[in-house]
């Protein structure tokens, strides 16, 4: 964040007064603006507004961006949607993952599909303390509803977490597979696809 606003800053498509302290990305909007493949929520959205506001400086128009966006293909572990033949979707975001992310990922995953049945899979997340990662799994308890499963498998092997999505898959789930590098969560999609 501390980065985007000195960029910002420094195109001057941000009066500084305007800002107060680490809340100046609320200045943004958070709506989308381009079409984006792969999971997409308010924050990617931010982002997507901060590259149209630097691509305008150099003269592109919203056309050239939205072209230059249709090119644009998630790296893996990165939002990616990846289709088995069943119509399911599984998202694999498995590159990193922090109380911040792991929220956002569940979040824009609600919102990206809320008529569809999800299981949100948390794998560990590395490298966060023990309490802000308790805090995290109480708020997303609350989001956990018949068509919206969230599953904690911090401390689940692979075997036990293809069990938990074999029993709630149907037909046409949107599967979330969020944890850090060191779970290997990504090494589930082989069993699907």
């Amino acid at each position: 964040q501390e980065a985007r606003y000195e960029q910002l800053l420094a195109i001057g498509s941000i009066e500084e007064d305007r800002i107060k302290g680490n809340h100046y990305v609320e200045y943004f909007h958070y709506e989308p603006v381009f079409n984006i493949k792969g999971l997409t929520g308010r924050e990617i959205h931010a982002d997507a507004n901060a590259v149209k506001m630097v691509a305008k400086e150099f003269g592109l128009s919203d056309d050239d961006i939205q072209e230059g966006l249709d090119h644009y293909e998630p790296g893996e572990g990165r939002g990616k949607f990846i289709y088995d033949n069943k119509g399911n979707i599984f998202i694999d975001d498995t590159y990193n993952a922090n109380p911040e992310s792991v929220r956002a990922s569940v979040n824009a995953m609600i919102s990206q599909f809320p008529e569809k049945k999800k299981i949100a899979i948390i794998g560990e997340i590395a490298e966060n303390s023990t309490k802000l990662i308790e805090k995290l799994f109480n708020e997303l308890e609350q989001k956990s509803t018949e068509n919206c499963v969230i599953i904690n498998a911090q401390d689940l092997g692979i075997e036990d977490i293809k069990s938990i999505i074999d029993k709630e898959l149907e037909k046409e789930t949107v599967i979330l597979l969020k944890a850090s590098r060191k779970a290997q969560l990504e090494n589930l999609l082989k069993h699907y696809i």
